[in-house]
């Protein structure tokens, strides 16, 4: 399971996101879709811990795997 609550990114005045909340439960998927510079990448390198979020909470069930595929 993966819970966040209300998640933020912001990179100088330009916010990327704010509130972000979900509740993804085990065995359910997720996609993002969006224009470019929406923060879609931002928001999954910080699922992965490649970055931090600015406010917020993310919360992940002990022994959850993840699996991404970079874009190029």
């Amino acid at each position: 399971m993966l819970i966040l609550s209300n998640v933020g990114k912001r990179f100088g005045p330009k916010v990327l996101f704010r509130e972000v909340s979900l509740r993804l439960m085990r065995g359910e998927k997720l996609g993002l879709v969006g224009p470019n510079g929406a923060g879609k990448t931002t928001l999954f390198s910080i699922l992965l811990d490649q970055s931090e979020a600015d406010e917020g909470k993310i919360e992940w069930e002990r022994g959850t795997q993840t699996g991404y595929l970079p874009q190029e």
